[in-house]
């Protein structure tokens, strides 16, 4: 929002999607929708390396502004947009980053403030285009995921006592799961030292064995 605002924010239930609500000053309302597509297709979990974005007015018209600035790595260099004709792309060296989006792409890349009056839908891609419709895309990737979040929540074993904040931690915990061998991680930060200048300093994206334990033990 441009104006001041208000905001709340909750995973759609039983998933891993999330949605965030503003109320801006002028008491115009509007959400927005972040997931990662996720979902069997021929048997196989379908989980390309994208994340995708739907902001739909409620109510009024709120006046908003996107912007999108990816940087290289550690550097933390910018990477600079290249327009196309339906499309943003950042190159990285390993390969290119790519935004489509139903807004005018002049919007986003001078970052003009407008009034958001119909829904929008952003999809940043990481090295593979998009070859179908953006809207229709990424309504069937929300609805797919949310199917599949919420069956992998009915087949779980989970107790009636404190159930709502179990789910919860289960389908956290099922986001630190390495497919390929179910191995856990421990978080997904980098590091945090004991004591700062001290070796005491781990990298929580490996999966550690006691923590992994005490997980599966949870």
């Amino acid at each position: 929002p441009v104006e001041s605002y208000l905001s709340k924010q909750a995973y759609l239930k039983n998933t891993n999607i999330l949605q965030t609500e503003f109320e801006c000053k002028d008491g115009s309302v509007f959400s927005i929708i972040d997931f990662c597509p996720r979902f069997l297709q021929h048997s196989r979990a379908y989980r390309p390396a994208s994340l995708f974005r739907i902001i739909t007015p409620v109510k009024g018209n709120s006046k908003i502004r996107v912007s999108c600035n990816p940087v290289h790595g550690w550097s933390k260099k910018p990477a600079k947009p290249i327009q196309a004709n339906s499309h943003i792309r950042y190159e990285f060296d390993s390969g290119t980053l790519r935004l489509c989006t139903s807004m005018p792409l002049t919007y986003l890349l001078e970052e003009k403030n407008f009034i958001l009056q119909e829904p929008i839908y952003l999809a940043l891609l990481w090295d593979a285009p998009l070859e179908a419709d953006l809207q229709q895309v990424a309504n069937d990737f929300l609805e797919r995921p949310q199917r599949y979040w919420q069956l992998w929540v009915k087949h779980c074993s989970i107790p009636t006592l404190f159930q709502e904040e179990t789910i919860r931690s289960a389908l956290t915990i099922k986001l630190h799961c390495y497919e390929d061998t179910g191995a856990i991680i421990a978080a997904t930060t980098t590091s945090l030292p004991e004591k700062l200048g001290g070796e005491r300093n781990w990298d929580y994206r490996f999966c550690w064995l006691r923590d992994s334990f005490f997980t599966l033990n949870a």
